[in-house]
């Protein structure tokens, strides 16, 4: 075992429970607290030790420092996110719309099928307005809730020249002019 610098001591006072399982793509880490859930893959060069009051995960290699910082963070992050985080997405464009039914979402945004897709367990709350499209996502996981956003947006990009799409909230995208003959 490397230096203790190289090492990070989970305590499991503050959790409701932690399990380790193994997966076809690698061992995974689940938290559970209070009001909320974490998923966290464990890298594969950082071995774990288990006791009955804690969790300790060590190096046993300097090579693999980067991973090692990355998962020290989403630890952290995990065990620390107690804000709850808002994000809102906008949806510019006549007859696009927006539907939220049974954990899943349904979007009209101009291509021959609706686009389906499903609600994260991570995502608390959800909002619609109907004047104006517009998703208002709220979670604990920030980074669950970056990626989720992230995947709609790409559906339809806000377009430069008709302003068409998705848009964050706070974003500003200037109008480009057309060709003048």
């Amino acid at each position: 075992m490397l230096e203790k610098r190289y090492s990070v001591k989970l305590d499991l006072s503050e959790l409701n429970s932690a399990k380790i399982t193994k997966t076809d793509t690698g061992r995974i880490l689940n938290l559970i607290k209070s009001n909320h859930q974490s998923f966290i893959k464990i890298p594969e060069n950082l071995n774990c030790k288990v006791t009955s009051t804690n969790i300790l995960f060590y190096l046993t290699n300097k090579r693999y420092l980067s991973s090692f910082g990355g998962f020290k963070t989403l630890l952290t992050n995990a065990l620390h996110s107690q804000t709850l985080i808002t994000k809102k997405l906008f949806l510019h464009g006549l007859g696009y719309k927006v539907q939220i039914s049974k954990g899943n979402f349904y979007f009209k945004i101009g291509f021959s099928h609706l686009v389906r897709l499903k609600r994260p367990k991570e995502i608390i709350r959800l909002g619609r307005i109907k004047k104006r499209p517009r998703l208002t996502i709220e979670s604990y996981d920030k980074i669950k809730i970056g990626n989720f956003l992230n995947q709609v947006y790409n559906f339809k990009k806000l377009n430069s020249y008709k302003q068409k799409g998705f848009r964050f909230a706070g974003s500003k995208k200037k109008l480009k002019t057309f060709k003048k003959k």
